[in-house]
C-alpha cells in the first residue's frame, strides 16, 4: 500500500476505534531474541497498527490520543497459559473424586460458586498478564465462558476452549447434568461425542487417556484413534492426557498434536523425542499441578507470593481448611497419605528431567499450569511454572516463547497473536525487567493491554472488604508477615474493643506480630462466621497453634476503606 493511502487508512481506523500510543518502548523481539529500544507503538483498535523509531510522525495521529511514556520498560506479548479449566476454582472442594469433602460442601454448590467467581478469575488473569488462556476442557457450558470472555474487551483474557473430555474412564463424583468428562468405550461413542462439540465450535479436541496399572493401554486404540481421525476431519487438533511413556506414545503414534502433561512414570527416549519432533507435536509440562495436590493434602500448601497477591482470597483460603476440619469429615485415605514420605519432588525431577531431554530436541515446549486444580489457583500460578521450567534448564528466552509465539501456533494464530508485530492482536504487557534475560516475577508486571485496551494490575484485582478480610487472614495462616502488613493502612489503628487503643502503624503490627508469627508454627485461624456491612467486616475466629489445647475465641472487626484495612476492634469471647 502507498504510503499516503496508508495515512488514510491509519487515519478512518483511528477516527472510529479507541487508539493507544505507547512512545520510547524497548520493544522485544520473541521470535529473534532481541530488543528494539525507543520505539513507538501504535494501537489501532485491538491491533498494532504501527511501530516505528521514535518519534512516529504526529500527523498520521488524531486528536484525543491515549499516550503512555514507556521509557525503560520492556514492551512483551501478553503472556498465554495454554492450560486451565474455568469449571474449576483451585480451591480444596473442587474435585470430590481426588478428595470427598461433599458432605461439607456438595459438588453443585462448589460448581456454582466457582461459575459466580468468573468474571473475577478473567481480572485476575489480566492483572498476572495472562492476556489468553486454553481451557482445556469441562462441561459444555465451557462454550459460555469464551463468548463471555469475548464480550468483555479488556476486562478479560481471550479464551480458547473445547468441551467436555472425552476419556476412557469417568469419576463417578463427577458425573453430573452438565458433566465435565464423558466417557467413551468404542470408536462410534469416540466419534459421537467429538461430533456433539462441532455446533459450539470448538478450538480443539480433548481426551483424558487413562489407564490404570492393571490395564492394557492398547484396548483403548480403536477408541482415541477414533477421536483424532473425526476432529482431524472437521480440522481440529486434539489434545491428550496421557501421563504415562506408553499412553504418550501410543496417543503420538495416533496423530496426537499435543500432549497436556508431562511424561511422568519413566525417562523418555531419543526415539520418542525424534517422533514428537517430526510430527510437530506441542509438548506442555505442567511441573507443580501434582504438587499443588500433594501439598494441600498434607495441611501444608504451596502458596507463593503471587498467589496472596493475585489469586482469589477465598479459593486460596479454603486450601487450609484440613487445618481445622474435624477428622471423622477427613477421608480415612486422606489421613493415611499425610503420613506417608513424600514423592512430589522425585516426581518433579523426573518431569524435568523429560522436559529438558524433550527442549533439547527441539520439541516446542508450551506453558500451561492446569490451573483450577486443588492447590494451582487461577492466574497466579504461572510464575511459579515458571520457576519450575527454569529449574529444568529452560532459559528466560525459551519460557517466554513458550509462554507467547509457540502456544500462538499450537493455536492456529500464528500471524496474529504471540509477537510484537504490525497487524498483531494487542494483547501486550509492560515489564521493569528483560523477559529475554530474566524470568518476570508478577511484582515485575507494569501494565497490561488487553484487546488494545491498557491498564494496571492493580485496577484488575478486588479490594473489597471482604476480599482484604480475607487476604489479610490467608498472610496470618502462612505466618508471612510482608504479606499481612501490606493489607493495612499505613496508620492502621488496632482497638480491644471499644476503644482501647492497642497499637498505631504497620510498624507497630510487625514489632507485635513479627515475634509471633516466627514462635507459634501450629499457628491457625479458623473462619468461623462472616458479616459484612458496608465498610465494615465481622469475623468470628478460632484460634489455635499458642499450645497443646489452646484455643482462642475472638470477634474482629475491620474497618476497610480505599482497598486497606484502616481500624480493627478485637473482641476475646
Amino acid at each position: 500500500m502507498k504510503p499516503f493511502l496508508l495515512a488514510i487508512f491509519l487515519l478512518s481506523q483511528m477516527m472510529a476505534q479507541p487508539t493507544l500510543l505507547l512512545r520510547h518502548a524497548t520493544v522485544v523481539d520473541v521470535a529473534g531474541g532481541k530488543l528494539f529500544p525507543d520505539q513507538d507503538v501504535l494501537i489501532v483498535g485491538r491491533r498494532i497498527a504501527a511501530i516505528s523509531k521514535h518519534p512516529l510522525p504526529d500527523q498520521q495521529l488524531p486528536g484525543g490520543v491515549e499516550e503512555h511514556d514507556a521509557t525503560g520498560q520492556y514492551l512483551s506479548p501478553g503472556w498465554i497459559d495454554s492450560h486451565v479449566h474455568f469449571f474449576q476454582s483451585g480451591g480444596l472442594y473442587t474435585r470430590p473424586d481426588a478428595i470427598d469433602l461433599r458432605n461439607i460442601r456438595s459438588y453443585e454448590a462448589e460448581m456454582a460458586a466457582t461459575e459466580a467467581l468468573r468474571t473475577d478469575f478473567f481480572h485476575r488473569y489480566l492483572a498476572a498478564g495472562i492476556t489468553s488462556v486454553v481451557d482445556v476442557g469441562g462441561p459444555m457450558s465451557n462454550f459460555e465462558v469464551r463468548k463471555q470472555a469475548g464480550t468483555l474487551a479488556g476486562e478479560a483474557p481471550r479464551v480458547f476452549a473445547t468441551g467436555p473430555l472425552i476419556s476412557t474412564y469417568v469419576p463417578p463424583a463427577l458425573m453430573v447434568e452438565d458433566a465435565p468428562i464423558r466417557l467413551a468405550k468404542t470408536p462410534e461413542e469416540g466419534r459421537a461425542l467429538v461430533q456433539a462439540q462441532l455446533s459450539y465450535r470448538p478450538d480443539f479436541i480433548k481426551i483424558w487417556f487413562i489407564v490404570f496399572p492393571d490395564e492394557d493401554p492398547t484396548d483403548a486404540t480403536a477408541m482415541v484413534a477414533a477421536v483424532i481421525d473425526e476432529s482431524h476431519r472437521h480440522g481440529l487438533k486434539v489434545a491428550v492426557h496421557a501421563t504415562e511413556l506408553a499412553t504418550a506414545r501410543l496417543a503420538v503414534s495416533l496423530g496426537a498434536d499435543v500432549l497436556v502433561h508431562s511424561v511422568q512414570d519413566k525417562e523418555v527416549d531419543e526415539a520418542f523425542a525424534r517422533e514428537l519432533k517430526q510430527k510437530g507435536v506441542f509438548y506442555m509440562p505442567t511441573l507443580l499441578v501434582g504438587k499443588g495436590y500433594d501439598q494441600t493434602f498434607r495441611a501444608q500448601p504451596a502458596i507463593t507470593p503471587a498467589d496472596l497477591a493475585l489469586a482469589q482470597p477465598g479459593v486460596l483460603g479454603s486450601l487450609l481448611d484440613l487445618k481445622h476440619l474435624p477428622g471423622e469429615q477427613i477421608p480415612g485415605w486422606v489421613k493415611r497419605f499425610q503420613a506417608m514420605p513424600a514423592a512430589t519432588e522425585a516426581e518433579i525431577a523426573l518431569m524435568s528431567s523429560n522436559l529438558r531431554k524433550l527442549h533439547e530436541a527441539g520439541v516446542a515446549v508450551v506453558t500451561g499450569t492446569d490451573a483450577g486444580n486443588i492447590g494451582t489457583q487461577h492466574a497466579s500460578s504461572l510464575f511459579a511454572e515458571w520457576e519450575a521450567m527454569a529449574a529444568a534448564g529452560l532459559s528466560p528466552a525459551d519460557i517466554l516463547r513458550a509462554s507467547t509465539m509457540i502456544p500462538a501456533n499450537m493455536l492456529g494464530q500464528k500471524d496474529s497473536l504471540g509477537q510484537v508485530k504490525t497487524g498483531f492482536r494487542a494483547d501486550l504487557v509492560l515489564l521493569k525487567v528483560n523477559p529475554l534475560e530474566q524470568v518476570p516475577a508478577h511484582t515485575d508486571l507494569l501494565a497490561v493491554v488487553a484487546a488494545g485496551k491498557m491498564s494496571l494490575p492493580a485496577d484488575h484485582l478486588d479490594s473489597s472488604p471482604e476480599a482484604m478480610a480475607q487476604r489479610q487472614l490467608n498472610a496470618y495462616n502462612l505466618r508471612d508477615l510482608d504479606a499481612f502488613v501490606a493489607c493495612y493502612a499505613e496508620e492502621v489503628e488496632l482497638y480491644q474493643f471499644p476503644d482501647q487503643l492497642m497499637g498505631k502503624g504497620r510498624e507497630a503490627m510487625r514489632e507485635g506480630y513479627g515475634p509471633m508469627f516466627e514462635q507459634a508454627t501450629e499457628l491457625h485461624c479458623e473462619l468461623v462466621s462472616r458479616m459484612v456491612l458496608g465498610k465494615t467486616v465481622v469475623d468470628r475466629e478460632r484460634v489455635t497453634g499458642f499450645g497443646p489445647g489452646v484455643v482462642l475465641h475472638a470477634i474482629a472487626i475491620y474497618e476497610v476503606e480505599n482497598g486497606l484495612i484502616q481500624k480493627v476492634y478485637f473482641i476475646q469471647e
